[in-house]
């Protein structure tokens, strides 16, 4: 399996909301405080309880980000296992440019842990 480089710190939390079968695969949405979700982009990449993933789609108004697991890596990680309600651990990451055509320097943040707020409209996908 492939991904990012997962560091393995946690920059937060986030509450699993939906976790929807669609045929062999999964689609799991995901609440996180907006000091996590600012850097949450569709077609980029957070660590989820240690596994690296690929965002499908953000949810701004909800506080949301789904992405969805095939079925070999539903086998493999920890969050198929995990229910609607529990909490997961969140890793996320800012790359800038360096200057090298070939290099990218990584941005670790540090931000303050903060509530996560309730969904407004809802938590259907």
């Amino acid at each position: 399996m492939g991904g990012h480089f997962v560091q393995g710190h946690v920059d937060g939390t986030g509450e699993i909301v939906s976790m929807v079968p669609e045929g062999d695969s999964l689609w799991v949405k995901v609440q996180a405080a907006p000091e996590i979700l600012r850097y949450v982009v569709p077609k980029g990449f957070i660590t989820v309880d240690g596994t690296s993933l690929t965002v499908v789609r953000v949810y701004e108004e909800e506080c949301c980000f789904d992405f969805m697991l095939v079925a070999y890596t539903q086998q493999k990680v920890v969050v198929p296992l995990k229910k609607v309600g529990e909490k997961v651990n969140l890793e996320v990451w800012i790359y800038t440019w360096s200057g090298h055509l070939d290099c990218w320097v990584t941005v670790v943040l540090y931000m303050s842990m903060l509530p996560l707020r309730d969904c407004a409209g809802g938590v259907g996908h």
